[in-house]
């Protein structure tokens, strides 16, 4: 059985840039509204975006966002 991907010891929510875009990968599937997001992907979303999947599925989700150059 494959391991789970747990989110990254890097990433500080605290420290989300709401209107800067970021590059993200996440540890789990996730639907929010008409996004449905997969792990295999690196999806781009704004810090905005971003910080509203923190705050309706946890820190946890979130397996690593870097700010796009």
């Amino acid at each position: 059985m494959a391991n789970k991907p747990t989110a990254s010891a890097g990433f500080d929510p605290a420290k989300i840039d709401p209107n800067a875009e970021y590059d993200v990968r996440i540890t789990q599937p996730l639907q929010y509204g008409a996004a449905h997001l997969l792990p295999l992907h690196d999806h781009t979303m704004t810090g905005a975006f971003l910080a509203l999947l923190v705050k309706e599925f946890g820190a946890g989700v979130i397996y690593d966002a870097s700010l796009r150059n």
